[in-house]
């Protein structure tokens, strides 16, 4: 079973996002965790809503702080494009990638919207790399 992690900042919105797509179209076979570099205090209710939307419940994640650990055994850390790449270097994993994702934070739930949207997209594609990969 690949090991996905997603990081970035807050871990309070696209990391939280992509968690949540990726355990959805993922199931058993890959196993999913988020974290950021400097945790926020709660998940972005606007990711909430949004991912309510497409039927996918995230409202019992939290914010974690980086499990270096988790990062190191990972297959692929996934750098949501918020700069979290400078505090969690690449030198933990073998393998990481930066999805250059706009920070959803002070945005309005379109943008929330068209971020979920383009996270599905990543996922799917990621899903479907790492079943060649098998």
């Amino acid at each position: 079973m690949k090991r996905i992690y997603f990081l970035c900042i807050g871990n309070s919105s696209r990391s939280q996002i992509a968690e949540g797509y990726a355990k959805q179209l993922g199931k058993d076979l890959i196993e999913v965790k988020s974290g950021g570099t400097k945790p926020a205090l709660k998940i972005s209710s606007k990711a909430i809503l949004a991912m309510e939307e497409v039927g996918i419940d995230i409202s019992n994640h939290y914010p974690k702080e980086i499990d270096f650990e988790y990062a190191k055994q990972s297959d692929l850390v996934v750098i949501m494009g918020c700069g979290a790449e400078k505090m969690c270097p690449a030198w933990v994993v073998s393998k990481s990638e930066n999805w250059a994702l706009e920070d959803t934070k002070d945005t309005d739930i379109e943008f929330y919207r068209k971020t979920r949207e383009s996270i599905k997209i990543h996922v799917q594609e990621l899903l479907e790399r790492m079943l060649k990969e098998k």
